[in-house]
Formats: structure tokens, C-alpha cells, sequence
């Protein structure tokens, strides 16, 4: 793990500038004339009684949300400002995750504003909530996993830990990205990642830091699978799987949905992208346990970031062998030419009749 030099810390001026932007319109919108969402006025209420635990949903929100409150009072901007900051990290750390990629400067943007302009996106990091910091450590833990592949520094694991252990205080559905990302690595890279102790260390981290939530669980009696399965059985409505990935283009916006289907086609088929086949197997396991589980279609969308960034990759990659393909079609075709024009020069060497001018006129 290297530290970033001059360099690198003036390519990080877009990403900045994204990323602020995207806070600063989430802060600008962030009093409308609806006033408090419920969902917030229970997190004002859970950081009035702060524990390691509540009945649906880890501690790190309530603590959160008492910090908002201590520091900034009780308005609905000082509420929803972490999560304007969570939008604007999580464009930061796509535009990341892309150029780590191998995107560059241009996929890293199209990848950003495809996250800053994302329907579900918008509507999350507009209100306080777990989903925010959901969205923004799934990200981040995205980009732990990116930086370890591109760079072959197994000490990336010891990141990832410490994100997924914060993750798992937040909210409990850090674990499918968990899931998903073994399986992910048993399908394209087998046992081989398994044998790494930064691997395991990785999750020794994560599940210290979870622990204190887990203790918290034991001690109550496993309030939040109870809240679950009752859930599942009585609140969340049963869709077909057709109905579960037409509803991700809704979340994502079709522009968005068609530049993450070629993203995910793109780590399954081109050749560059086979070093992030995990990442596709990691998105398609979360997507089939959600089907499975009943879960609600917007569960899916923390695993959006690393769609887009595969895509933008993807997209601008062919828009560049396309422009390729036609600049060397067109320098082929003045090849081509070439026998004309030598001829029109013997023409001219030569006083011929009007037939010949006529000929010339025409090749020219």
C-alpha cells in the first residue's frame, strides 16, 4: 500500500469537484416543504437512547445521528447532512473504483455522474437513513477489493476488514456483499484467495468489530431475526424475479441500467474484464439471494457503484475501438485512392483529348 504523491493528488481534483458538488445539491435540497420523514424521526429517537443494539437495525445510524444533533441542533439539514456527505463520497470513491479499473480520467467521470444522477441514489442520500451509509461502504468496500486486484497488495484486505466490520454497524446486509464476494472468488480465482492470511485477518477484523453488536443480540435474545422473518412473512411483498430486475431500470434510470448491464457483461466476456469476473459473480450471488429471500428490489442498489464503474470502462472501450475501427477504415480507404491519383498525374504529363480531361475531372 503506497501513499499517493503529487500526482496522483492532482488527478483527484475532479473526483473533488464531483463529489462536492453532489453534496452540495443534496444539502441545498435537503429542507423541503415535506419536513421530517418518520424514518428519521425514529433515528432522532434511537440517539436518544443509544445501545449497541435496536431491534431492527445495528447502533451506527442512532450514534450518527447524535452526533448530527449535538453539533448542528435539530433541523433537517443538520439530520440529512451525513448523508449528503455519504452521496458525496460514494461518487468519489466510484470515480475511483473506475480509474483503478483501468477507466481513466473519462470513465471515472461517466461512472461518478452515472452514481451522482442514479433515481435511487438521489432519493437515499436525501433523507437520513442506514441505506446513505449502506450505499457508501459498500462502495468503499468495493474499492478496497479493486485496489488489491489491481495492485497485488493482499494488505487491501486489512481495509476491506475494517470497512465491512464498520459496514456491519450500520446495517446487517453488509454480510450479502460478504457472501457474494466469496462466492464470487471461489468461482473465478477457486481456493487460492482462501489460502492469504491478510484474507483471513480480514475477517477476524471485521467480525471484531461487529462483535459488540453481536453480544448486544445474544443478551436480547435475537430481536433483529425475529424482525426479519416476521418481515418477510407478513410486510415485504412477493415479486417474480422479472419483476425484481425490471424494477433495478427504474431504480437506476435506463441510460444508467444499460451502461451496468454492459458493465456486467463486460467482467463475464471481454477479455480486459476477466480480472473482475468477482465483481460480476459478486453482483449476480447478492441479486439471486435477494430473489430468493424475498427481498425489496432497492437492496440491490449498494452494489450498483461497481456496475457502473465496470460499464463506464466498458462503454468508453468500445466508443474507442469504434473510432479506431473507423479512422484506420479511412486511412485505408485514401490507400486505396493512392493508384488514382498517380494516374491523374500521368494524365497530366500528357496532352489528351477531352475525353481524358473528363476522366481526370471525374477521379479528382
Amino acid at each position: 500500500m503506497t501513499m499517493p504523491g503529487q500526482g496522483d493528488r492532482r488527478s483527484l481534483i475532479v473526483p473533488g469537484i464531483l463529489a462536492a458538488a453532489t453534496t452540495l445539491f443534496h444539502v441545498a435540497t435537503s429542507s423541503d416543504r415535506w419536513g421530517i420523514f418518520r424514518d428519521e424521526l425514529y433515528y432522532v429517537a434511537c440517539s436518544n437512547h443509544l445501545d449497541f443494539g435496536y431491534v431492527d437495525h445495528p447502533p451506527l445510524v442512532a450514534l450518527l445521528t447524535w452526533f448530527a444533533r449535538a453539533l448542528f441542533g435539530d433541523s433537517l439539514v443538520s439530520l440529512r447532512l451525513f448523508p449528503a456527505l455519504a452521496a458525496g463520497g460514494t461518487v468519489f470513491l466510484t470515480i475511483l473504483i473506475a480509474r483503478r479499473m483501468g477507466g481513466g480520467m473519462y470513465a471515472g467521470e461517466l461512472a461518478g455522474l452515472l452514481t451522482a444522477f442514479a433515481p435511487v441514489y438521489i432519493a437515499n442520500f436525501g433523507f437520513l437513513s442506514m441505506n446513505a451509509f449502506d450505499i457508501l461502504l459498500w462502495t468503499a468496500a468495493v474499492w478496497s477489493v479493486v485496489a488489491l486486484i489491481a495492485s497485488g497488495d493482499p494488505r487491501f484486505w486489512v481495509a476491506f476488514g475494517v470497512i465491512a466490520g464498520i459496514g456491519l454497524q450500520n446495517k446487517i446486509s453488509m454480510l450479502f456483499l460478504g457472501f457474494g464476494l466469496v462466492v464470487g472468488m471461489l468461482l473465478s480465482s477457486g481456493w487460492r484467495p482462501f489460502l492469504n492470511r491478510w484474507f483471513w485477518l480480514a475477517g477476524a477484523i471485521a467480525g471484531g468489530l461487529f462483535l459488540p453488536h453481536l453480544i448486544w443480540q445474544i443478551r436480547n435474545g435475537w430481536p433483529t431475526l425475529e424482525f426479519m422473518r416476521n418481515a418477510t412473512q407478513e410486510k415485504n411483498l412477493p415479486i417474480s424475479p422479472i419483476e425484481f430486475l425490471v424494477e433495478q431500470v427504474m431504480l437506476m434510470g435506463p441510460v444508467a441500467a444499460s451502461v451496468a448491464l454492459a458493465g456486467l457483461v463486460f467482467c463475464f466476456v471481454a477479455r480486459e474484464g476477466r480480472r473482475w469476473r468477482v465483481l460480476g459473480w459478486t453482483v449476480v450471488t447478492v441479486a439471486l439471494v435477494l430473489i430468493l429471500q424475498r427481498g425489496k428490489p432497492y437492496y440491490l442498489s449498494p452494489a450498483y457503484t461497481m456496475l457502473f464503474a465496470a460499464g463506464a470502462l466498458a462503454v468508453l472501450r468500445n466508443t474507442t475501438e469504434s473510432f479506431g475501427m473507423r479512422r484506420s477504415m479511412i486511412g485505408h480507404s485514401s490507400t486505396i485512392r493512392t493508384p488514382s491519383s498517380k494516374m491523374l498525374s500521368a494524365l497530366r504529363g500528357v496532352k489528351c483529348s477531352r475525353s481524358y480531361s473528363i476522366v481526370s475531372s471525374w477521379l479528382k
